[in-house]
């Protein structure tokens, strides 16, 4: 709270967005971009939280990191940008470990940039060739299947476990399900 005008008793709260941490203040202060105060009458701001920010003094919210973004410190002013062409899978994100080829693209290694999926293949948000194994019962024991995503054929292809990326069209059909390579 501030008293502005001589001779007044009573004090007047300062706005959401700033704060008064002194007795006696004149004025209110604006919090920092990063920084927010949620209510009135605050006496100090709170920085945001990892997975959002706030490019602008005088907030009362953060904002979450949209998709595509994330932010791991507290009180930043902006989101960055995920690397090598990659998404996120919501909003939020505090990680770069968070950062996903989109639908219809995949990586050949986790480090990679994100290529168009192949013809004769679906690729699913996540899609990497560093989840393919050749093993499948070691990569179930690993992790649930749901969580493991790479190139899948598509019905009527087939591809070898050898050169997974080398898709053929299939002339028999009912030979070539899809699914795993």
């Amino acid at each position: 709270a501030y008293q502005d005008q001589m001779g007044k008793s009573r004090c007047t709260d300062c706005l959401a967005g700033t704060y008064s941490n002194s007795t006696g203040s004149s004025a209110c202060h604006l919090c920092s971009a990063g920084y927010i105060a949620v209510s009135a009458a605050s006496v100090v701001c709170t920085a945001c939280q990892p997975g959002s920010s706030q490019g602008s003094a005088g907030q009362s919210a953060c904002l979450r990191c949209p998709f595509g973004e994330f932010q791991s410190s507290s009180g930043q002013t902006d989101c960055g940008i995920c690397p090598g062409g990659r998404t996120t899978a919501g909003q939020g994100s505090t990680s770069s470990l968070e950062c996903l080829c989109d639908d219809g693209f995949f990586a050949k290694t986790d480090a990679s940039e994100c290529e168009a999926c192949p013809e004769g293949m679906v690729c699913e948000l996540g899609s990497s060739m560093s989840n393919f194994e050749t093993d499948t019962s070691a990569k179930a024991a690993i992790l649930s299947a749901d969580l493991i995503t790479y190139p899948k054929l598509l019905p009527g292809y087939y591809s070898s476990k050898e050169d997974p990326l080398s898709v053929y069209y299939c002339v028999a059909e009912d030979n070539c399900p899809g699914g795993d390579p």
